[in-house]
């Protein structure tokens, strides 16, 4: 999931193949997620770039500390949420922005052009 370099990039929620690597579930929504996965991510969002591309929102609204996301976005060296053209983002998805600190923006466009736009 992790890989090292200047163009590394995680995967978040592990391949819909293999049903035992999928970090979100129900059952993890439910139960909660061990502790140590969610340090572990609060640590890896801390440290890198991060790019979310599906809207977390409703998530978000759900559990504001969905995967450790937030906490780890404070420390992010970048932090990019990307927002449908058109769309207005949500207040939920504002405010994880607002908190993330001033490296931290939402990318309103469409796949595939405001990823290009994002590493420009």
């Amino acid at each position: 999931m992790v890989g090292t370099g200047r163009d590394s990039r995680d995967q978040g929620h592990g391949s819909v193949d293999r049903a035992s690597t999928m970090v979100d579930t129900l059952r993890q929504r439910v139960l909660g997620r061990p502790k140590a996965l969610e340090a572990a991510l609060a640590r890896l969002f801390g440290e890198h770039a991060v790019l979310v591309v599906a809207s977390p929102a409703p998530t978000f609204a759900y559990d504001p500390h969905y995967l450790s996301l937030r906490e780890g976005a404070t420390g992010s060296p970048s932090f990019t949420v990307v927002n449908r053209e058109g769309d207005t983002p949500t207040a939920v998805l504002a405010d994880l922005v607002a908190a993330a600190g001033a490296q931290a923006r939402i990318a309103n466009g469409t796949l595939p052009d405001c990823l290009i736009a994002t590493v420009d």
